[in-house]
Order: C-alpha cells, then structure tokens, then sequence
C-alpha cells in the first residue's frame, strides 16, 4: 500500500503501470480526495509521488 501525497490516505487502488527510463510508473487513486497520483519505483524501492 502507498500513501497519496495530498491526504496521506493508504491506496492500493492501481489504474495503470508503465515503464519509463529505469523508473516502473503506477497510477493509483485515492478515493478519500478522488484524485490521481503517480508512483515512481525503482527497482521495487519507492523513489518518489507526483499528484496529479
């Protein structure tokens, strides 16, 4: 579970997953704020969260 960087609620909701350079990309929804965040990983380590 990851927490949404505006209302630091746990989400594991995962809409999409991609690839980008040497970063894996999940989107994740939070349901409590009802907005988008996306997840950065490196490896299987948490780099960083961007809201969208």
């Amino acid at each position: 579970m990851i927490k949404c960087p505006r209302c630091r609620t746990e989400s594991s909701d995962i809409k999409k997953e991609w690839k980008y350079a040497t970063f894996k990309v999940k989107k994740y929804y939070c349901k409590k704020c009802e907005k988008s965040f996306n997840a950065y990983f490196h490896g299987e380590e948490l780099s960083f969260r961007l809201p969208k």
